[in-house]
């Protein structure tokens, strides 16, 4: 688990940093862990962006620095959260747990791609802790069988 915390602090720091927020109290930091990183419809969003400039797709320049910030939120809480699926470092007790056995050759492209093709299919799973969602998704995709 705490795998998962720093990860996840690490991407929102990153994150923040890009978008110019200058401090976050550790309260805030905890709460944002503890409450699964970042709200759902967010994290659609975010991941769009990420597709997007996975396409190649033409931005206006005007929402450059909006929508570089909105893939690499995307790119690093989903990528954070495999990482700790692929080294175990996710106990089989914390709330969100999934068993999830991922190739290791996944890139970050097919990750957000997987959790965005989840969100697709599954709009109720946007009611769901963003750390669920990927956990789901990622189990969807890469079953070890039994959960």
């Amino acid at each position: 688990m705490k795998v998962i915390a720093t990860a996840l602090l690490a991407c929102f720091l990153v994150a923040s940093g890009v978008r110019g927020e200058r401090s976050t109290s550790s309260s805030q930091l905890k709460q944002i862990v503890l409450l699964g990183g970042l709200a759902e419809d967010n994290l659609l969003h975010q991941c769009q962006s990420s597709v997007r400039k996975f396409n190649h797709e033409p931005v206006l320049a005007d929402d450059a620095a909006h929508a570089s910030a909105n893939a690499g939120y995307c790119e690093g809480y989903v990528y954070a959260l495999t990482d700790a699926y692929m080294i175990g470092g996710i106990d089989s007790k914390a709330r969100y747990f999934y068993k999830v056995c991922l190739p290791g050759n996944i890139t970050r492209e097919q990750a957000v791609r997987i959790v965005l093709k989840y969100m697709d299919d599954n709009p109720k799973a946007l009611s769901s802790a963003s750390v669920s969602v990927v956990g789901a998704a990622l189990a969807s995709t890469y079953p070890c069988g039994g959960q």
